[in-house]
């Protein structure tokens, strides 16, 4: 029998299978690592979502013929983004130990993410230092709301 979930996922765009997928994993887990796997799909729903709303202003017009590629592509990048943190907790077994293994790769792989945006916003262009504060402010963003995740379950924890 599924355990009920002690706080809702957040909402999610229709082209956004990962909820789903989370919601499926969280059954077979203990309520320890559901604790754990919540704070970081939270602290990676809400880094990447801050963080692509502050690249632009508004909403890009997607040409009609493009809208399924799109949407493909929006839903893939959740998935894979939510998944990222989960994959220590398949092979540690021990909640605490594949935490901070999570927060390792999700800090290596926001590394990754903010250089790679910068390649393509053309901040790179300034040479190495481009590179650099690309990665170091994708990395602060993500951090910053990883602690705020994290804050934020401490005290649903602490209420409940």
């Amino acid at each position: 029998m599924a355990m009920a979930m002690p706080w809702p996922l957040p909402r999610m765009r229709s082209a956004d299978s990962s909820g789903a997928i989370l919601s499926a994993l969280l059954n077979f887990c203990s309520s320890s690592v559901k604790v754990s796997v919540r704070a970081f799909y939270l602290v990676v729903f809400c880094a990447v979502d801050f963080y692509l709303q502050g690249l632009t202003l508004a909403p890009e017009e997607v040409p009609t013929r493009r809208l399924y590629l799109s949407a493909f592509t929006i839903g893939m990048g959740y998935l894979l983004g939510g998944t990222i943190p989960l994959i220590p907790y398949f092979f540690i077994p021990t909640a605490h130990i594949a935490l901070i293994y999570s927060s390792i790769l999700t800090g290596i792989v926001l590394l990754i993410f903010g250089a790679v945006k910068a390649r393509i916003t053309g901040a790179a262009s300034k040479g190495a230092g481009g590179y650099i504060w690309g990665a170091f402010s994708t990395l602060v963003v993500g951090g910053a709301a990883a602690a705020a995740a994290y804050g934020i379950v401490v005290l649903l924890e602490a209420k409940g």
